[in-house]
């Protein structure tokens, strides 16, 4: 015996041609046990057959001295799904038979019949010994698998001069690859060709096929029966097995709980029962579908020779339960209106009639039919049926339009025990409509500063709104305009992040970071909570902010000539202040903010179905305000069209973005936070000359520069922030 591997592709090609010429030539085509199944989890079973006498086991006086007699090597294919590679080592009485030939491919072995009849084939090892065969092989490239369920290797005996009985041993050191070793079960060969046989039996069974219908749960058997028949007077003990079932599949003999047979010394029959387990496809303990070819064996001790294996093939099929019939329902209308941005609720039912109780999955296609709208499903607990969900049919004002549309609710089930899908769809036919949809279209300010404690009387600020109704009524409503202090950033203000998550959480320590260090050092100050050992780290949230009462861009303390700036969280981002935003607790001597300050509010009556533009009608609201009383700060100006009953597009009522806004120290002509000569003399020079006029010199906002702006910086001179 030698191993060598030939790496030449022309050489391999060269070698296999010498193979089949020289050693197999005019091998008969057999039609081989076949199988379909490549699931389920049964093994391969790799045997021996003789297609001429239709057996692994050729017993026959008639077949003479020096006579060729060919045997393949069969595999079937419940086990994987291909191979890339065999290494097959075969073991047999030298004085009985000998090997002349084998093939795998070629005239000797064509495909399909022979599984590698179509392979590029690397030679590992081809050697044979006076009572042995080993060859091994492999596709190239190794990726290149072939599918299974065929002959792996067909192999020419030729009998001795003296007649004699061999066992043709499967040795344990075959191999199947794919490309891991794959398992399977072994079914020997025998040949006895004497004149009289040195032991025989027969094995038969009563069917060729049998189906079994997987239950839901429980479990599902039949029996067949093994019928065995001695040749000859010699007792005998005879095993029998069942071989190439799938997973989760028992076999038992003679209502016994055994899961292999036997006779002692003889018997005439055994009853095999076959059971298989329901529950869900696919799940372990499940039996898997499919259709599978079982061996029935029965393995006798031949006295002097070895193991005489006698082999019944037939077909095991196994099918799921029925799939479910069931119905599908609602008792909705299946037409009705619907206000657009609103939501309708719908119950639909799945109620199981007849079949497998599968699990269900609602769906539909209100996204493209509603044009970005959906029907949303709350699931409920547990999936037995009737099966009762609410579908919620929800439209999108950004992209729905008013109109009929139709679409539909499906239900699927998911083959879960009958591995069939069912499915079943209602139709909808929706009106959307939009009898209520009033907004903001644009809006422009006279002024994007003031200054504060200074009363405008007649020449008050103005914001201009045009308002929008495009519902299907005359709409009054109402139009406010609201200043919002903007949460301006600092990086200086830090944190000691004493649960290490990153962010600030409430009673954590607010440290202004004065070095930009990211630690505490004594020149850093508290703003709140507990002063931290020195070289303590700090850690920075992007979300804490503050009030810049002092317009200058950074966080103040306090002192004599700035007011202390309160630090906020801002909790939704948008850096404004708003309600549901935080001021972390422990801040002293602050101005706390106002998360809306509303400056003016107007009604207004808007007509529907306006020409030449339909359906949207506008009008233009002005609203006047003094800005006297708001706190000194940064702000964003912004209107809003108060809802109106049953209004459910709202988009468009509170528009973004805001306006910027400065409220000024009153007198602080050039910003600065304090009131000198220097703001005085932007009102001298700009004094009753129009061609000077600056907006901001213009304190009471009447178009001049005169006295009253002189007296405005003279009455707060030397103030400050």
């Amino acid at each position: 015996m030698f191993t060598k591997q030939i790496r030449s592709v022309l050489m391999i090609g060269v070698m296999v041609s010498l193979i089949l010429i020289l050693f197999v030539p005019s091998i008969p085509l057999p039609s081989i046990p076949s199988a379909s199944a490549t699931q389920g989890g049964a093994p391969a079973i790799l045997g021996f057959f003789n297609e001429q006498r239709k057996t692994n086991a050729v017993i026959d006086s008639t077949l003479g001295t020096g006579t060729d007699l060919v045997m393949d090597l069969n595999v079937t294919g419940e086990g994987p799904l291909s191979l890339n590679g065999y290494d097959i080592n075969i073991t047999f009485t030298g004085t009985v038979v000998s090997v002349t030939g084998s093939a795998d491919q070629g005239l000797g072995c064509p495909f399909p019949t022979c599984i590698f009849g179509q392979a590029n084939l690397a030679i590992l090892v081809n050697a044979t010994t006076a009572n042995s065969i080993h060859i091994a092989k492999v596709v190239q490239p190794p990726s290149a698998l072939v599918g299974v369920g065929g002959v792996v290797l067909r192999v020419r005996f030729h009998t001795a001069s003296t007649r004699g009985a061999s066992v043709l041993h499967i040795d344990s050191k075959t191999v199947l690859h794919n490309p891991a070793a794959v398992p399977y079960k072994p079914i020997d060969g025998y040949i006895d060709n004497k004149a009289t046989a040195s032991f025989n039996y027969n094995l038969g069974l009563n069917m060729t096929s049998r189906t079994l219908i997987r239950k839901v749960s429980g479990t599902t058997s039949a029996a067949l029966t093994a019928s065995l028949g001695l040749v000859g007077t010699i007792s005998f003990d005879t095993k029998i097995q069942a071989l190439g079932l799938p997973l989760y599949t028992t076999p038992t003999f003679n209502g016994t709980t055994s899961t292999t047979g036997g006779c002692t010394p003889t018997c005439s029959s055994q009853t095999i029962t076959i059971t298989i387990n329901g529950g869900a496809a696919g799940s372990p303990g499940t039996t898997p579908s499919g259709n599978y070819t079982i061996v029935v064996i029965g393995n006798s001790t031949v006295t002097g020779v070895g193991q005489l294996v006698k082999s019944s093939w037939f077909k095991l099929i196994i099918k799921p339960p029925p799939p479910p019939v069931y119905t599908y329902t609602t008792t909705s209308p299946t037409t009705f209106t619907q206000e657009l941005g609103n939501y309708t609720l719908i119950p639909v039912t799945a109620t199981l009639v007849s079949g497998s109780p599968d699990s269900i999955q609602l769906d539909s296609n209100c996204p493209s039919k509603l044009v970005g709208g959906d029907c949303v499903y709350n699931i409920p607990s547990g999936s037995s049926y009737p099966f009762k969900s609410n579908m919620t049919v929800t439209t999108n004002p950004a992209s729905t339009v008013p109109g009929t549309f139709m679409f539909n609710a499906t239900a699927v089930t998911q083959g879960t025990y009958s591995e069939v899908s069912v499915s079943h769809f209602l139709t909808f036919t929706i009106h959307i409509v939009k009898t209520h949809d009033i907004g903001i279209q644009t809006t422009t300010v006279s002024r994007s500063f003031g200054y504060n404690n200074l009363i405008l009387g007649s020449h008050t600020l103005q914001i201009n709104a045009t308002v929008l109704n495009e519902g299907t009524v005359a709409e009054t409503f109402t139009v406010n305009a609201t200043a919002k202090a903007v949460a301006a950033s600092d990086s200086r203000i830090s944190f000691v992040d004493a649960n290490a998550n990153g962010v600030w959480d409430p009673g954590e320590t607010i440290i202004y970071d004065a070095d930009s260090s990211f630690t505490y050092s004594t020149g850093d100050i508290v703003i709140t909570g507990t002063a931290p050992t020195v070289g303590t780290s700090l850690s920075g949230d992007f979300n804490l902010r503050f009030i810049d009462v002092n317009l200058n861009n950074h966080w103040d303390r306090g002192s004599a000539t700035t007011s202390k700036d309160a630090v906020v969280y801002d909790s939704n981002q948008n850096n404004l202040y708003d309600a549901s935003d935080i001021i972390p607790a422990g801040q002293t001597g602050i101005t706390t903010p106002s998360p809306g300050v509303l400056l003016a509010s107007q009604s207004v009556t808007v007509p529907a179905g306006c020409t030449p533009n339909p359906p949207g009608c506008t009008q233009k609201v002005t609203l006047s305000w003094d800005p006297s009383t708001l706190p000194r700060g940064n702000y964003r100006i912004g209107t809003a069209a108060v809802p109106v009953p049953n209004e459910f597009v709202l988009g468009n009522n509170f528009p973004t973005p805001f306006f910027s806004y400065t409220q000024r120290l009153k007198g602080d002509v050039i910003l600065d936070c304090q009131v000198n000569i220097l703001d005085l003399i932007q009102i001298s020079s700009r004094f009753k000359t129009p061609s000077q006029y600056s907006p901001f010199a213009d304190l009471n906002n009447d178009g001049t520069i005169d006295i009253l702006d002189l007296i405005a910086v003279t009455s707060s001179n030397t103030s400050h922030c």
